[in-house]
């Protein structure tokens, strides 16, 4: 076979990368807003993908981890639009980014 021909095929399941990113991990300050009014979010978390084959560990999971945040940052539930696993097709989260860049404000 022609080494350009070949086809590499997704793995059955995927548990995180074969070996460690070089380099620090990188750190990340918590969210601090002097008021929650200019703080929006569309939290997205897709575990279970059609089939059985390509799912994710830990998505929805991240998912509601960020959420967790985003609560204790004081951001209301009413500025956060969540879409996890089946919700979040592509059309649910083309409207929640519409409604995301609504409700934008200059930079």
């Amino acid at each position: 076979m022609d080494p350009a021909e070949v086809v590499i095929l997704p793995p059955e399941t995927f548990d995180g990368p074969a070996v460690a990113p070089a380099g620090p991990a990188p750190s990340f300050s918590p969210v601090v807003a002097d008021s929650t009014e200019h703080l929006w979010a569309v939290v997205v978390g897709i575990s279970d993908y059609p089939g059985q084959s390509h799912d994710l560990a830990f998505a929805r999971n991240d998912a509601d981890d960020m959420v967790a945040v985003l609560r204790g940052a004081g951001q209301p539930e009413a500025q956060r639009v969540t879409l996890t696993d089946g919700h979040a097709s592509a059309a649910t989260i083309r409207a929640a980014l519409d409604w995301l860049v609504a409700h934008a404000g200059p930079a």
